[in-house]
């Protein structure tokens, strides 16, 4: 099993399941409940095969400027996780969280994270 498949159930238990709003009876704004589908949620890039670390540099660095200047769906939960199963010159392969600052901020957020890998 991979971290991804191992991680994912808690993320989406835990942080990712109410993002949504709908107005109740008292025309007060409530969290909706939504069911997640991870294959809306975990992305895995496809870069060519057989390159050194150092080309692929280039394929990573513009995966994350394209990744950056995207919006998030509104129609989702506000979150994406992203596997780049390529090596580059810094790492065998990256994972990358991208989430809403509506969220949580960035020291609340790790502390979900982590708290799903224990």
């Amino acid at each position: 099993m991979t971290i991804a498949e191992e991680t994912a159930p808690n993320l989406a238990g835990n942080i990712c399941t109410s993002l949504p709003t709908v107005v109740d009876e008292k025309g007060e704004r409530q969290w909706k409940r939504v069911d997640v589908k991870l294959e809306d949620h975990v992305k895995t890039p496809i870069f060519p095969d057989g390159l050194s670390p150092k080309s692929y540099d280039k394929y990573f660095d513009d995966y994350l400027t394209k990744l950056a200047m995207e919006q998030l769906p509104q129609d989702k939960p506000l979150w994406e996780f992203h596997i780049v199963k390529y090596p580059t010159s810094n790492a065998a392969g990256h994972g990358i969280f991208k989430i809403h600052h509506a969220l949580g901020d960035g020291y609340s957020l790790m502390g979900a994270f982590l708290s799903c890998l224990k």
